[in-house]
């Protein structure tokens, strides 16, 4: 029981930010004007759009012809490095091994799509635009659960609850992403049309992964980490006797050795 509490506990602001996206996008889907003028310079201003194609204004700036064959390519090799990540994991091996690992199976996974191609295109776009979605969110939980420094689960965390609330609002009316935001400041630095609350989560995140990568390589550098970004703090209970007495950790010493 304590430790399905100590669960609960973790997910609970990754659900709350879900949810609460998900709150704001019903509420402005049905209280807002749909097409209100957008004044350009506005710091801040409410204004409703639904997004049916589920590309936000980068994916759509990348891709003004649409792209399903790449969404589909993305979204086999991000399951594909999730699935890795989970194996590997188990191996304890060492940074270098991990990255290789990764990008063997997004490379493996891209090119299972592009075999797939032509089935996959009778699909549609939208059904490219879903699975890439989901494929983030997979990727970005496991990566979440995965991590054990506490900067990069913040980062993890914060682009879990973006992919998993865009992705849920392809299933719930009006069954595409809602947008009801727009900020000028937020455009001419993000690149930016109108966005919603996972969007400004997924903004959010890129400071903290930004920062906890560079903390990462600095105890990388000094020889401070044994296995890398996913667990270059040790904050697991069974870990704290040994952090606590200042011992090394028995794991550290085999690589050592």
């Amino acid at each position: 029981m304590p430790r399905v509490k100590e669960r609960l506990r973790d997910i609970a602001p990754l659900l709350t930010l879900v949810a609460l996206d998900a709150c704001l996008k019903i509420a402005a889907f049905h209280l807002l004007a749909r097409n209100e003028h957008i004044e350009r310079s506005q710091y801040l201003q409410v204004a409703l759009r639904v997004n049916s194609s589920g590309l936000g204004s980068l994916g759509k700036a990348a891709f003004p012809g649409g792209a399903g064959v790449i969404l589909w390519q993305a979204a086999f090799a991000m399951a594909a490095v999730a699935a890795t990540l989970i194996l590997v994991r188990r191996t304890r091996r060492g940074t270098l091994f991990v990255i290789l690992a990764c990008l063997a199976a997004t490379f493996a996974g891209s090119q299972v799509a592009h075999w797939l191609a032509a089935p996959l295109g009778q699909l549609g776009a939208a059904s490219a635009v879903v699975a890439m979605r989901a494929a983030q969110a997979v990727f970005w939980v496991t990566s979440w659960s995965l991590a054990r420094s506490r900067w990069w689960r913040l980062g993890f965390l914060l682009m879990a609850a973006a992919a998993m609330g865009n992705l849920l609002s392809h299933f719930y009316p009006p069954f595409a992403v809602v947008d009801f935001l727009y900020s000028a400041p937020i455009s001419r630095v993000a690149g930016f049309g109108v966005f919603n609350l996972a969007d400004l989560v997924w903004l959010a995140a890129i400071p903290v992964l930004l920062f906890a990568a560079a903390r990462t390589i600095y105890n990388l550098a000094t020889d401070r980490s044994a296995y890398g970004p996913i667990d270059d703090e040790v904050d697991d209970e069974s870990d704290g006797t040994a952090a606590e007495s200042g011992e090394p950790h028995p794991d550290a010493k085999e690589q050592t050795e």
